[in-house]
């Protein structure tokens, strides 16, 4: 999402992937460039600032909401509850009504970590995002604020290692995984289409 080969969800640029990570790309395929063309250029301006953070909230709420602490103990590394609380912040700072949480799906472990998917890869492109805002106006004396984009900066090696628990799944967790996933772009698109700009 946000250029060519999409900086905040996983890019196409790996060679050619197997298993796991390989039909979670091919089946989001089509969500993913939808949502690259509601971000045509990049972040531009404060607004499309606003509505990437705005986007990614519903999601991120979801993968808070939804995890289990008696789920298997090496899944709870990818629960991330800051995340939600960083959104927040940084849409309050730019002066956007956050929405209240909307009901939150139910989810097992594998369709859970097909939602991470989305939101782990939104990662990748941090640092160019990162970029993007620093060119901008300032917004009030503070400048614009960059929480999130600090906390998806602040580990680089986060995505390697979650390609490594996706391989280690096992391939009887496939459908769900893909549901997750599916499930993690309808959030995001259906948010962006809240903002009057549908993927």
């Amino acid at each position: 999402m946000l250029r060519p080969s999409g900086p905040s969800m996983p890019p196409r640029t790996d060679p050619a992937p197997v298993g796991a990570l390989g039909a979670l790309r091919a089946a989001t395929r089509p969500a993913h460039d939808a949502i690259d063309g509601a971000f045509q250029g990049g972040l531009r301006t404060p607004q499309d600032y606003r509505r990437y953070l705005g986007a990614l909230l519903p999601l991120a709420r979801w993968l808070d909401a939804a995890w289990c602490h008696d789920w298997p103990p090496h899944l709870a590394c990818w629960h991330d509850p800051g995340r939600v609380d960083s959104l927040q912040a940084d849409l309050e700072a730019l002066g956007a009504a956050v929405p209240p949480p909307g009901r939150i799906p139910p989810a097992g472990p594998a369709q859970w970590m097909g939602g991470c998917y989305v939101i782990e890869g939104s990662a990748l492109g941090a640092r160019l995002l990162s970029r993007d805002v620093a060119a901008m106006p300032a917004v009030g004396a503070a400048g614009l604020p960059h929480g999130f984009l600090d906390r998806l900066l602040g580990d680089p090696g986060r995505w390697p290692r979650f390609r490594t628990a996706l391989g280690a799944m096992p391939g009887s967790a496939r459908p769900a995984l893909l549901d997750g996933a599916a499930l993690g772009f309808a959030l995001v698109a259906g948010a962006l289409a809240m903002e009057g700009h549908p993927a």
